[in-house]
């Protein structure tokens, strides 16, 4: 992707496995300096974490431009000209925002559909002129949506389905839904695709729950809508899977576990994550899908701000993003919780 941060100061997260690499990343790209924070969390101490950034940033030999660090990040914005929008840089809140250089911008490492408004102030953003890019995850350098199909595969296997010969029914949206139906039915299984209609529905019991009790698995991959998709408020009833011995594979989507004590439930951390985000992401399968993704996240912001500097506006800042087929735009006055457009390199839009 050529990465090339010379100049330039990031501010990110480091994180523990494969998510210590985005700062490696940064460093090894040539920026000036990196802020890497952190804080304590069910994957380990902030001083673990430190720890570790620190080891492997001497082994890589970019120690001296990386600071690792438990304080905000907003005491880090002033200096910083890339922010990444990775868990422990969010919220990305309007006081980090305000404290940005003008020639800021804030790269957000998944596809507009994605976004979440508890994440980052669009309106600060829009108020303070600071450019926000989203990542195309589609393109051929990054291929995050392949790797989609992979994490199923793997929860499958992990979960003791034998995937080649079995059965699996697949409730989500695409391209996530779409990713592993496809990955999956090449390696030999069959996919009952258990596709959710327009609008709201009452019972997806009744729609779906006697083609559950012949699965031998049930992959949850919904990421665009919030209704509850197994428990006993419209859900599949949970005692269907009980009685089929039916494994429950969660990838994301809103699932009651509160009936689920009983059930077969992998990943077994799945019951305590919240609803809109993953249970595991890429980086489960290795460090190659986050590095990817987050260095063609820092690509798109690289181009964007050196456009800035040089005295072009927003739109031309974005307009030069966007050609490195690496960015997206987040169009800020068609955006809601479930609405956000994005235009590709041909001005295409893409929505939910």
């Amino acid at each position: 992707m050529e990465l090339r941060l010379e100049g330039l100061t990031v501010l990110t997260e480091v994180g523990s496995g494969a998510f210590v690499t985005t700062p490696l990343i940064a460093a090894l790209g040539g920026a000036e300096m990196v802020f890497a924070v952190t804080r304590s969390s069910n994957y380990g101490s902030a001083e673990e974490v430190i720890n570790y950034g620190l080891e492997w940033a001497d082994r890589l030999g970019v120690a001296d431009r990386i600071v690792f660090s438990s304080k905000p990040a907003e005491y880090f914005a002033a200096s910083s000209q890339i922010v990444t929008n990775l868990a422990h840089v969010r919220p990305i809140s309007n006081a980090l925002i305000a404290a940005l250089p003008k020639e800021a911008v804030i790269a957000l490492m998944w596809e507009p559909w994605e976004f979440r408004p508890s994440d980052l102030d669009l309106n600060a953003c829009q108020a303070n002129d600071v450019l926000v890019l989203a990542t195309r995850e589609t393109d051929g350098r990054v291929q995050t949506f392949g790797y989609v199909g992979a994490l199923a595969a793997k929860l499958l296997f992990e979960s003791g389905i034998e995937v080649v010969g079995s059965s699996v029914g697949v409730v989500g949206s695409d391209p996530f839904g779409a990713s592993i139906e496809s990955l999956l039915s090449r390696m030999g299984c069959s996919v009952d695709r258990l596709r959710l209609g327009p609008g709201k529905y009452s019972d997806l019991d009744k729609e779906f729950g006697p083609r559950v009790e012949s699965l031998d698995a049930l992959v949850v991959v919904e990421h665009r809508r919030d209704e509850e998709l197994v428990g006993f408020k419209g859900g599949i009833n949970p005692h269907r899977l009980l009685i089929s011995n039916t494994r429950l594979v969660h990838i994301c989507g809103n699932v009651d576990y509160s009936g689920l004590e009983r059930c077969l439930v992998f990943p077994p951390s799945s019951k305590g994550v919240k609803v809109g985000f993953m249970t595991v992401t890429t980086g489960y399968l290795g460090p190659r899908p986050v590095i990817d993704l987050h260095t063609a996240g820092l690509k798109g912001a690289e181009v964007a701000v050196r456009a800035r500097r040089a005295g072009r506006g927003s739109a031309a800042a974005l307009k030069a993003a966007i050609s490195t087929g690496l960015a997206l735009e987040l169009n800020l006055s068609n955006l809601d919780s479930h609405n956000v457009q994005a235009k590709n390199a041909s001005g295409v839009g893409l929505s939910p």
